[in-house]
């Protein structure tokens, strides 16, 4: 039969979690990062057409 060890599970989750943790921290850096350019470009872009 299928038996649950609690340690095994228990590492188990916790594996999962920083995988997640992980995951979710490096898609935020990311999506910050895209944000962040794209305001500056359009930023730099609306300053060029306020020149012109």
């Amino acid at each position: 039969g299928f038996h649950i060890n609690c340690q095994q599970l228990g590492l188990w989750l916790k594996r999962i979690q920083h995988f997640l943790l992980a995951t979710v921290c490096e898609s935020w850096r990311t999506m910050r990062s895209s944000i962040g350019w794209l305001v500056w470009f359009s930023q730099k872009n609306g300053n060029d057409d306020a020149f012109m």
